[in-house]
């Protein structure tokens, strides 16, 4: 029976820095051990991944979708797409949600007073459009 979802991985004659952390404590050229948990716990590598994800973020994110011949096409209408592109028009799903919102306050007595959608291209708020 074939199996599913296998995943292909190049061979390599050494194993790498990270394939040695899954296995476990790794000893360092100054002779000490290091293991996964030691390594993300340490403020060098705290500092260096916050300032590849914050490098990441400032990408623009662009959504394609793959056609039959292997070819990629933009896909701005995509949700995701939407929700990246920094546009603060309230979708459908915004405006349902926030009466959602709304109706469970209400039970709760809470007071919604308003849902702002904040984009790189300014700002909305639906009691100002009437939507609340």
């Amino acid at each position: 029976m074939p199996r599913l979802n296998t995943i292909s991985t190049e061979a390599r004659s050494q194993p790498t820095s990270w394939d040695l952390l899954k296995l476990g404590d790794v000893p360092t050229d100054g002779g000490t051990y290091v293991s996964a948990y030691f390594a993300e716990n340490l403020s060098v590598v705290f500092a260096c991944t916050q300032a590849i994800a914050e490098s990441c973020a400032m990408l623009p994110l662009r959504v394609y979708r793959k056609m039959p011949d292997g070819s990629r096409l933009e896909e701005p209408a995509h949700p995701v797409a939407r929700l990246f592109s920094g546009d603060p028009t309230p979708s459908q799903a915004d405006i349902k949600l926030t009466r959602e919102l709304v109706e469970a306050g209400r039970h709760m007595k809470v007071a919604v007073h308003d849902h702002v959608i904040v984009g790189t291209q300014g700002q909305s708020s639906l009691r100002a459009m009437g939507l609340m």
